[in-house]
């Protein structure tokens, strides 16, 4: 036995030298900047070598079999290693030197560029190389958000070098002293660390799924928000524009996309059976349009894309660069691996301390074209979050990570997580939420901050007082009331409220409620809308109103909002208006309704910010439409009306390439029965005066209460063409035109007799031309704030006497741009 035992030894001994060598390394800039997608060629051959992930890590096996390595990669300078003496044992650190690279350096080849040639293919092949054209998908991913100082200490410390000695700190005081230690724990920890573990689904066309299976944020015991993968970057580089930052660039790989950019092949890779092209593009000189820069390897299987390195050919305030790598997990089908992005805001917070965001998204556990039910797609929600997301423990999380966590994220969590146990983060979170809500929470109590100030044109300012029950008292309804008082109108207004729900997300809520106030005559309300500026702001015909009523709103499929009520209301116009009816003279009029009100906005999802359910950001291409039915009810029923109303309205944007962004807005509405002008349609008009805002589906030239329907149509059409004059530091002018029109008509029946009015059976028309970032300020080294104007002209059947100057109205336009 201990012969064989020494004899096996021996052999082992033997076989040592013999077994293949791996060497392991990774490629990095002079500041320790992971350089992904490096070119690696072994013996100067191109048919052997490698290329760095997403990472700048590399693997290369057989290591005793090569004599040399080859390094290079855009924009930094080439380096030889000659392995002889050199130490193989693993891991490498390869440090490359950067070198001036301009992109636009060349524009002029001879004959045909080939690497036009190859991007037609790339092009032409993009539909069946997208990820978001195959039927259905599964993955899972390991995101990792990292925020960062970064510091300019050095040029700091220059500027203040009459009062710093050695770096003494004390001898600063103030902003100073705290920016410089700012500075200096730059190198100790970050300021936020993120991680999550997902699982992403995704059903042809437009239904997508993500369970948050662990999220984990620095400072907090339960994670207020989430690090997802295409929170700023598209999860497809295939679409006609890519959306980077909630801002439109033209994607290289479109169709037309040669003509605007110019392509120069960089290099030829050979790897296995496949051959990489590495193709470098930049927008062309005098093309004016928001382009990007950078590099692309092109697979020459199917033509598709496996790297990806861009970033905006101009840079703003905030420099940003996305990075993105794809394989085969099926052996066919292209699919994203990893996802990278970077974001600098180098001069914010102070002009010697930016900030540095980095994000990691880690593709894995890929499932293709798998049954629909088998995919984790929620029937409203994008995001959902499991039960155990926030209490996944370490041990699991260290599993589960790509990398492991460096010190310096080890020393955030540690530190971070102090600092927020003892500064109690997770209670104002929960401050921020009730906040988004419209409350300041005051324990059981909540002050609605919608009911202390309110502006119209009717009271001028409303001075008032809204208080609810708060989450603490239940988490299943919320009572509440409250008064205001007008200061132009001298008037009391008050109201309360029940409201019942199965928790504070809201599927769904039975309200039941008591109001005593004022509304707006004739205005046509959208209940299931999200406007962030009412027209009620412009109000300025009211009626009292003493109103009760239940309604009931819920998600009442994938897509459908659907919402149910009934109300018995006393209208008293407080504008001279009286209805005729029959012999009797009325000055105040009953009502009592029933209504339907449906949204349905196809591809429409939501996600949870601070608590709220609100749209997830995506941009939806198709229409959304909106349709309201309204019933009243005679005598039996205690009203003085019975009346039948619909009103229908579809909302859509989209955008065309080299074209921007097309927005239009169709309204309808038809109403059968005698009514008072209080539900009619006083068709939405704006007044000519001077406004300093802007409202959206608002006549912009027309008066308020200028024209009075029964049944009408309108539309309201806007294209937004973007920078297409030139672009300077402080100046991108972006042109808009619109063009509103409505007709419609009043029968004789419902003409009042003492309020004057207009009938649209000639259709009324209108033309805008709007020039936004006309001027561009500086927003604290973080935004531009952009101010433009725009002048609307009335033309047409309804075109003003006067002169020019009697048929225009001006407007202010403000913008905010990165």
């Amino acid at each position: 036995m201990l012969r064989k035992l020494v004899y096996s030894l021996l052999l082992c001994g033997f076989a040592w030298p013999l077994i293949a060598q791996s060497l392991r390394g990774r490629v990095v800039a002079p500041n320790g900047d992971p350089l992904p997608f490096v070119n690696i060629i072994f013996d100067g051959t191109d048919r052997q070598g490698t290329t760095t992930d997403i990472d700048g890590e590399f693997t290369i096996s057989n290591i005793e079999t090569i004599r040399e390595l080859h390094f290079s990669y855009i924009g930094y300078q080439d380096k030889l290693i000659q392995l002889d003496m050199a130490d193989l044992r693993s891991p490498w650190q390869v440090i490359l030197q950067p070198q001036a690279y301009d992109f636009t350096a060349v524009e002029v080849i001879a004959g045909v560029n080939p690497a036009d040639v190859i991007m037609r293919w790339v092009i032409r092949n993009r539909k069946i190389n997208d990820p978001e054209n195959l039927d259905s998908y599964s993955c899972h991913t390991y995101n990792k958000v990292v925020v960062s100082w970064l510091p300019q200490e050095a040029a700091y410390l220059e500027q203040l070098r009459e009062k710093v000695t050695d770096g003494d700190t004390l001898l600063l005081k103030g902003k100073k002293k705290r920016l410089l230690e700012m500075m200096r724990g730059a190198a100790e920890h970050h300021l936020l660390l993120m991680e999550s573990l997902t699982e992403k689904s995704f059903q042809h066309p437009v239904s997508y799924g993500e369970k948050i299976l662990a999220s984990k944020v620095s400072g907090f015991r339960e994670a207020p928000f989430v690090a997802l993968a295409n929170d700023v970057q598209p999860f497809s580089f295939y679409q006609p524009e890519v959306m980077l930052l909630d801002k439109a660039f033209l994607n290289p790989v479109s169709p037309g996309s040669p003509d605007r950019y110019f392509f120069h092949m960089e290099d030829t890779l050979f790897r296995q059976q496949d051959t990489l092209y590495l193709i470098s593009f930049h927008p062309r000189k005098g093309k004016n349009f928001n382009g990007l820069k950078g590099v692309l390897y092109v697979n020459t299987d199917r033509y598709a894309l496996q790297n990806i390195i861009a970033e905006p050919a101009d840079t703003g305030l905030i420099h940003f660069r996305i990075e993105q790598e794809y394989d085969r997990p099926d052996g066919q089908a292209w699919f994203p691996r990893q996802l990278n992005y970077e974001i600098y805001m180098p001069k914010y917070p102070d002009p010697h301390l930016g900030i540095q965001i980095s994000g990691k998204s880690y593709v894995s556990e890929v499932q293709l074209d798998i049954p629909p039910d088998e995919l984790e797609i929620g029937k409203v929600d994008r995001f959902i979050l499991a039960d155990s997301a926030n209490v996944l423990p370490e041990i699991v999380w260290q599993t589960q990570r790509a990398q492991p966590l460096d010190t310096l994220e080890r020393r955030t969590y540690e530190l971070v997580d102090s600092i927020g146990e003892q500064h109690h983060f997770d209670r104002l979170i929960d401050r921020l939420e009730v906040l988004a809500r419209g409350r300041w929470s005051f324990g059981a109590i909540d002050l609605a901050l919608s009911k202390v100030i309110q502006l119209n044109r009717f009271e001028e300012v409303r001075l008032g007082l809204g208080l609810y029950t708060g989450e603490q008292v239940a988490s299943w309804f919320t009572l509440g009331g409250y008064a205001g008082y007008g200061l132009k109108d001298s008037r009391w207004k008050y109201g309360g409220e029940l409201i019942f729900f199965p928790n504070w997300k809201k599927e769904w809520e039975w309200r039941w409620y008591y109001e005593n106030d004022i509304v707006e005559a004739g205005a046509g309300q959208w209940p299931l809308g999200s406007d962030i500026i009412s027209r009620r702001l412009y109000a300025d015909r009211m009626d009292r109103s003493e109103m009760y009523g239940t309604n009931f709103r819920m998600f009442a499929g994938r897509f459908l909002q659907l919402s149910l009520g009934i109300s018995h209301s006393r209208l008293q116009p407080l504008y001279g208006y009286t209805f005729i009816n029959g012999t009797e003279q009325l000055s105040e009029f009953r009502f009592s309704e029933a209504t339907v009100d449906l949204h349905y906005a196809y591809g429409r999802q939501y996600r949870y910010i601070l608590g709220q359910r609100v749209p997830d950001g995506a941009a939806i291409p198709y229409p959304a439409l909106s349709l309201s039915l309204k019933k009243g009810f005679g005598l039996a029923l205690g009203g003085d009306f019975p009346y039948w109303q619909l009103s229908a309205a579809i909302d859509q944007s989209f955008r065309l390439i080299r074209m921007g962004k097309t927005s239009y807005h169709l309204e309808a509405g038809l109403t059968e029965g005698r009514i008072p002008i209080s539900r009619l349609f006083a068709n939405a008009g704006f007044g000519r005066e001077f406004q300093w805002l802007t409202i959206g589906g608002i006549f912009q030239t027309m008066d308020p209460y200028e024209f009075l329907s029964d049944r009408y149509f309108s539309i309201f059409f806007r294209q937004d063409f973007g920078t297409l004059l030139f672009k300077t530091k402080w100046l991108q002018p972006s042109i808009s035109l619109e063009h509103n029109f409505s007709i419609g008509s009043l029968s004789a029946m419902q003409q009042p007799d003492n309020i004057p009015f207009n009938t649209l059976e000639k259709g009324y028309a209108e033309a805008g031309l709007i020039i936004d970032n006309l001027i561009r300020l500086n927003y604290f080294n973080f935004a531009y704030l952009g101010f433009g104007g725009g002048v609307y002209y009335r033309y047409g059947a309804y075109h003003l006497p006067g002169g020019v100057g009697e048929n225009m109205a001006f407007r202010l336009s403000v913008s905010f741009d990165f």
